[in-house]
């Protein structure tokens, strides 16, 4: 295979997969197994009650607000948090209940910090 058929083929298969990464109803459509927050339980939990009430318009562009707020994680992803008291501080972990066999939850633990 020549180096313009394998550019070809790579391009082909990243064409395939391209798609906007703040499009959250397609992406929860792909049904992942995690959603992966920037943001502390706190921060979304505060997120969540201003979404509910008049958000401000600059505030509801926010992809965070946009992913809290979306009603497949809302119903899929929001009930099951990772609770392990460091992802509740950093960066929340939301897993989907149907994933939850090949996840291995049981075994995921706080990282030992020297």
């Amino acid at each position: 295979m020549s180096n313009e058929q394998i550019n070809c083929a790579v391009d082909a298969n990243v064409a395939e997969e391209f798609y906007n990464k703040y499009d959250f109803t397609y992406s929860l459509d792909q049904e992942p197994d995690l959603v992966i927050m920037e943001l502390s339980a706190a921060s979304v939990n505060e997120w969540i009650w201003l979404a509910e009430g008049d958000l401000a318009p600059s505030f509801r562009n926010r992809h965070f607000v946009a992913l809290i707020t979306n009603e497949v994680f809302q119903a899929d992803y929001l009930p099951h948090a990772i609770d392990l008291p460091f992802l509740r501080q950093q960066n929340m972990i939301y897993y989907r209940e149907t994933a939850v066999s090949r996840l291995h939850l049981e075994s995921w633990q706080n990282p030992r910090l020297n």
